[in-house]
């Protein structure tokens, strides 16, 4: 019975070094609580140690608007029906025939004719020559044929090495 006494008596004890450890979370429960020993000796008796529990206050309601409950299923409804018409449109719309616009051509300035006003030396014998030649060499360049397939490009050889 003096073991079990003892026992009891170093419960206070133990819970208050734990409780040290975690004071800032238990510290105002501290001071509520009564040492077994002093309720002991008021009351002259052995008893088991009461163990209080502390709870938390009930969480407080943030004051806000009080919304219908009508009205909310009322929106979501409204929502719902919404992204179900525009999935059927996506769905069912096809490509319509809706009348768009044609743009007129507008007129473009024309331009104005050059007048070309004869150089002094257009009747000069050797003029005429060297633009008898550059229209010459000119037909012969749009008559030629640059293309040739008998051609061919050389393979390469990819695998060169260099020595240090």
């Amino acid at each position: 019975m003096e073991k079990l006494t003892g026992t009891l008596l170093k419960i206070p004890e133990i819970v208050k070094s734990a409780l040290k450890s975690k004071k800032a979370v238990t510290q105002p429960r501290l001071s509520q609580v009564e040492p077994q020993q002093t309720v002991q000796a008021k009351l002259g008796v052995q008893a088991q140690p009461v163990v209080q529990v502390a709870t938390a206050p009930p969480p407080r309601k943030l004051p806000g608007i009080k919304i219908p409950r009508k009205i909310i299923i009322a929106v979501a409804a409204l929502v719902v029906i919404l992204i179900i018409l525009m999935i059927a449109m996506k769905l069912f719309g096809g490509k319509g025939t809706g009348v768009f616009p044609i743009a007129s051509p507008s007129p473009s300035p024309r331009p104005t004719p050059e007048v070309e006003v004869p150089s002094q030396y257009a009747d000069d014998e050797d003029v005429r020559k060297i633009q008898e030649n550059m229209e010459a060499l000119d037909k012969e360049l749009n008559e030629a044929e640059f293309r040739d397939d008998r051609l061919r490009i050389p393979t390469l050889d990819w695998e060169v090495e260099f020595e240090k």
